[in-house]
């Protein structure tokens, strides 16, 4: 497996954060239904936007922005649908997505100023329908994916 590592531009960087406040001020839900703070809810948005503007970027999808019910986060060449999740860290097994064709799994770091985004794994529609529409990695593997090092018996 190859490690895959792009590097944001200044203007992805900008507009992905434009883009997180917009949609901030656009779908503000109840603090009972999602607690993270403002500030966080705009993180989160901004971490999500940059992955999809960098991976349609390099992989040249045509993006969906803003986001509409039922459709997809982008369209590959082919005419197929993805889903895009990026992530800061690992955080949980379990990752839903909306049906699609294709799933990327991204993540997020920042180095010297410098915003990155690594391909972690990529998921295709037969794996994701057999596990209820839903990324399965455990920790350990998304450890290795992100060191690009082959484990055993996980």
């Amino acid at each position: 497996m190859a490690l895959y590592i792009y590097t944001a531009t200044d203007q992805e960087v900008e507009q992905a954060q434009r883009e997180a406040e917009e949609g901030y001020e656009r779908d503000v839900l109840p603090e009972e239904v999602d607690p993270r703070s403002k500030d966080r809810r705009i993180r989160d948005k901004f971490i999500g936007n940059l992955g999809e503007l960098v991976i349609c970027r390099v992989n040249k999808w045509k993006r969906v922005y803003p986001p509409v019910d039922g459709q997809p986060d982008a369209y590959r060449p082919d005419g197929s649908t993805a889903e895009i999740k990026t992530r800061t860290r690992w955080n949980r097994e379990l990752i839903p997505v909306k049906p699609c064709d294709f799933a990327i799994l991204l993540h997020h770091s920042v180095k010297q100023g410098q915003h990155f985004i690594q391909v972690v794994s990529s998921y295709d529609r037969d794996y994701l329908q057999g596990r209820g529409w839903n990324i399965f990695i455990k920790e350990k593997l998304w450890r290795a994916y992100l060191e690009d090092k082959l484990i055993r018996n996980l």
